[in-house]
């Protein structure tokens, strides 16, 4: 090999070596200015938790009464005929002023008195006592009967109803009872402030009402 091959093999390495860092340069020059690859952020699902069905209620016991056995009187009064029974009524301020010693002769033993309402016409949604309470009271107590109260309802949240037992248990503080506390919810009309309410709400109010009694 002449020495002039030799000086031509050694250029083109230096030439090539030349061209292949140039373009080691480059590429690394090319990678450093490239942006970089955005971060795709994959978005949270969150899955509502579903709610759990109410707890039903235990069936009521089964009616041990046979409506056969139950008949109205000479008197007008429903009886029971198939054992022992006690007579009572039920009063309030539409009935006026009761003539208490004849409702004992006549055999009525206990009476249950309105202690007061929720409104539904102009006082809607306002609690209210009723006017012959007190009177009631201190007159059937006199003349020897059992007394028993009650509060006509028209609560439409279990919230009202235990305002409502609150309302009963205040203003019976005083009173001597004999019978039971009552709640007495009913369907006035489809105007009335109850009119849509419905049976699951009905049960939670008559069963709040009657926990908070109980309480």
């Amino acid at each position: 090999m002449t020495a002039k091959t030799k000086h031509t093999l050694l250029l083109l390495g230096v030439i090539l070596s030349t061209i292949l860092l140039t373009g080691l340069l480059g590429l690394l020059i090319y990678l450093e200015v490239q942006p970089a690859e955005p971060t795709v952020t994959q978005p949270v699902v969150t899955t509502a938790e579903p709610t759990p069905p109410p707890t039903p209620l235990p069936p009521p016991p089964p009616n041990e009464f046979d409506p056969a056995d139950f008949v109205y009187d000479e008197q007008g009064y429903l009886t029971y005929t198939a054992g022992s029974y006690e007579r009572g009524i039920d009063v309030s301020s539409y009935q006026g002023k009761v003539n208490w010693k004849k409702v004992a002769a006549s055999g009525v033993t206990f009476a249950i008195i309105r202690v007061g309402g929720r409104g539904y016409g102009t006082e809607t949604g306002n609690l209210y006592e009723d006017k012959m309470a007190q009177d009631n009271y201190k007159a059937a107590k006199k003349a020897g009967l059992k007394i028993g109260a009650y509060f006509f309802s028209q609560a439409i949240t279990p919230e009202e109803a235990v305002e409502e037992a609150e309302y009963l248990l205040e203003k019976t503080a005083k009173w001597e009872l004999d019978m039971p506390l009552v709640y007495d919810w009913e369907y006035i009309s489809d105007t009335a402030r109850t009119a849509n309410v419905d049976r699951q709400t009905l049960t939670d109010c008559m069963i709040a009402f009657c926990e908070r009694i109980k309480a």
